[in-house]
């Protein structure tokens, strides 16, 4: 098996809280201002969040601190001091402000140049559109949900150029489409309306799987065709004849992933031209079993999320869109494990590998923009294996992120800047923040340890402390100092 290969890409997270010099006490100090216009007039209904603006599916899923008519916001915290605050509003550019509880935090927004356009979609993922927009210059993310008849808007961008996607999944999860394009985002909203298409056609692939005395076997096959204007995934489930059917595929080249409980999956090549692609009776024997036992899950883990990606993948380069391209990718298997140790018989002789990541829920329906943007939060295991012809399958340790090894390997660098002493102080007193290079957290009142939490790397500069099944982030400044999770600023020790 190959050496191990453990990974964490960037993090653009919603600091939900902070934790302090110590233990969590109740909001006694607040951090206050209004949201303004350049004119001065007041913003109403701005998110105001500390840390980084928070993207769609945090503002879906959190009860955050909105500017009232007034355009005034208070949030309470535990102790005085001060944060970075985030501001979003769909029509104004997001800001981030430095403030501190003891005085007012008043912030003007420019209001944002406005890209909107339509995307295309079969009636069967109408409703269920979502749209990202990347701003090349300022590096700013968003995404929206496109409306019944598959409308957008953003109106709250820089000009410049632009990357955007557009992606739309099925309730049932049997199809999932996407599609990229660029623009340029205007001053003045000159620039028309952006018009995407979700692959899609008329070329359809049928057939049957059967077990090797000719009885038919409910499984599914799922077909995954990729090109650089986008993706189309769909999967064929088989009812009790064994039969399958995939219609609405663009033409072109595919990979027909063939699969059933306890039976080795069959990966295919295929090319669709618009027709019928009919094939002939395809036979599944018994799979191959994979062990898994997943080592150093976080705290908080209610299941691991695994796929199970035929041949050699290569890790992404770390920007969100490679991550969702890898989450595009062909599995022979993919889903959700409850426990730390599991056994899968999917397997046919080959080579596999196998990513997995944490999930704080085990029943939660998430899409592909979500699980990426999960995967930017969660330490993220990636390995390849080899199943030899006539063993007895392949086991996995999947060991996320713990001792220095895996992640020094993480972060690209011989040692990570973070392990040290950091100092600050608070209320009087000089705290430290010592991290060790077996991914451990230390935090010292004086002479007085406070508490002991592992710590995960997220990047080169970046590390999440798990305090209380929640990741507290740290993250090494351009001038050499810690900030910590937007509230304190720590300098490193000699």
């Amino acid at each position: 098996m190959d050496a191990t290969i453990s990974w964490r890409f960037g993090l653009i997270a919603l600091a939900l809280g902070v934790c302090g010099g110590g233990l969590a006490q109740p909001a006694n100090h607040y951090f206050s201002g209004a949201v303004l216009d350049a004119q001065g007039n007041p913003i109403a209904g701005a998110v105001v969040t500390l840390g980084t603006p928070p993207v769609l599916f945090e503002r879906e899923a959190n009860r955050l601190t909105q500017s009232g008519e007034d355009g005034r916001f208070r949030i309470g915290v535990p102790y005085a001091g001060d944060a970075t605050l985030a501001f979003w509003h769909p029509d104004y550019i997001s800001a981030t402000l430095r403030a501190d509880t003891g005085a007012k935090a008043d912030v003007a927004l420019r209001r944002g140049e406005v890209l909107e356009g339509a995307v295309t979609a079969p009636a069967s993922v109408k409703g269920r559109i979502v749209v990202s927009v990347l701003s090349r210059g300022d590096g700013f993310r968003d995404y929206t949900r496109a409306d019944a008849d598959g409308r957008f808007r953003f109106g709250n961008l820089a000009s410049g150029p632009c990357a955007v996607e557009a992606r739309a999944e099925s309730r049932d999860g049997t199809i999932r489409l996407a599609a990229w394009t660029s623009a340029t985002v205007r001053t003045g909203g000159g620039g028309g309306t952006l018009d995407i298409s979700l692959p899609g056609g008329a070329s359809a692939i049928a057939g049957s799987l059967a077990d090797a005395t000719g009885f038919p076997v409910m499984g599914e096959a799922t077909l995954y065709m990729n090109s650089e204007a986008g993706s189309f995934i769909a999967t064929g489930r088989c009812g009790a004849t064994g039969e399958f059917l995939i219609s609405g595929a663009p033409s072109g080249e595919g990979v027909l992933v063939l699969s059933a409980r306890d039976r080795g999956s069959l990966v295919r090549e295929v090319s669709l031209d618009g027709g019928e692609l009919r094939l002939d009776p395809v036979i599944l024997g018994n799979g191959l079993p994979l062990r898994c036992s997943f080592l150093n899950t976080p705290a908080g883990t209610r299941a691991i999320h695994v796929l199970v990606m035929p041949g050699k993948v290569a890790r992404p380069d770390g920007g969100i869109a490679s991550v969702r391209a890898l989450l595009d990718s062909p599995a022979v298997w993919t889903g959700a494990l409850r426990g730390k140790s599991e056994k899968l018989d999917v397997l046919q002789p080959g080579e596999y590998t196998l990513l997995a990541y944490p999930l704080d829920s085990s029943t939660r329906d998430l899409s592909v923009f979500e699980r990426a943007e999960l995967m930017q939060n969660a330490p993220v295991y990636m390995n390849t294996f080899t199943v030899a012809a006539h063993s007895t399958g392949a086991t996995v340790a999947a060991a996320f992120p713990a001792d220095q090894r895996p992640m020094m390997e993480a972060a690209r660098a011989p040692m990570h800047p973070i392990i040290g002493r950091w100092a600050y102080t608070h209320e009087g007193s000089v705290w430290t923040r010592i991290f060790t290079a077996d991914g451990r957290c230390i935090l010292t009142e004086g002479p007085a340890t406070h508490w002991t939490h592992p710590y995960v790397i997220l990047g080169e500069n970046r590390v999440a402390v798990l305090v209380d099944e929640k990741r507290r982030i740290h993250v090494i400044r351009d001038d050499g100092k810690l900030d910590i999770e937007g509230q304190f600023v720590a300098t490193k020790a000699p």
